[in-house]
């Protein structure tokens, strides 16, 4: 039968305070136990000169977010939910199992870049669209020597409540409103005909 001995090691007093709020309900030989199988596991030790993996993923976000600000001032572009998912990396250390969904792939950031561009074009040739309309209207009236007083005010809110319903706030521009042209046309001839009323 084996015998267990114990071995006394001396420390500072100041040493046994620290020790014994670290180790709360465990015993010294558990929490010493403990410490030396993390550095062996890990390779660091109390000499080592290595930064702790949340303070360098800290660092790396810190860094990412701001290439990201650089990018969203020179291209006048808001990211915000790039920005929040960086964020939120600040706090918490992925690891390879985390959720993929949660990243986004630089093509994909382009893709939406390119389609942004695309609806403010198509934003701008609706404005223009509407100016002309706008501008075809009140030649009609002044040809036709009618105004707007005479035709029918219910039908027209109608009208404009209902563009006013299909109107989207694109991702990211909030500065311009996006309706489907095909819709924009349909409800732009019936306003043109109520006006001709």
């Amino acid at each position: 039968m084996a015998s267990s001995t114990n071995n006394l090691i001396k420390v500072k007093d100041t040493t046994k305070v620290r020790l014994d709020l670290f180790k709360s309900n465990k015993t010294y030989d558990t929490v010493i136990s403990e410490m030396l199988l993390y550095f062996e596991t890990t390779g660091i030790t109390p000499q080592s000169n290595v930064m702790p993996p949340n303070i360098v993923a800290k660092e790396q976000a810190s860094r990412v977010i701001e290439v990201v600000r650089g990018i969203e001032k020179s291209t006048n572009v808001r990211l915000k939910n790039i920005e929040q998912l960086l964020l939120s990396l600040v706090g918490k250390v992925k690891t390879p199992g985390d959720n993929p969904d949660e990243y986004m792939h630089i093509s994909q950031v382009q893709e939406l870049l390119e389609r942004s561009r695309q609806l403010e074009q198509e934003a701008r040739e609706n404005r223009e669209k509407a100016g002309k309309l706008q501008t075809d209207l009140e030649i009609a009236r002044q040809e036709k020597g009618t105004s707007a007083v005479g035709c029918n005010t219910h039908k027209i809110l109608e009208i404009l409540e209902r563009i006013d319903e299909v109107k989207k706030i694109p991702t990211f521009n909030d500065t311009v409103y996006e309706i489907d042209r095909n819709t924009l046309d349909m409800w732009v001839k019936r306003l043109k005909d109520e006006l001709k009323k």
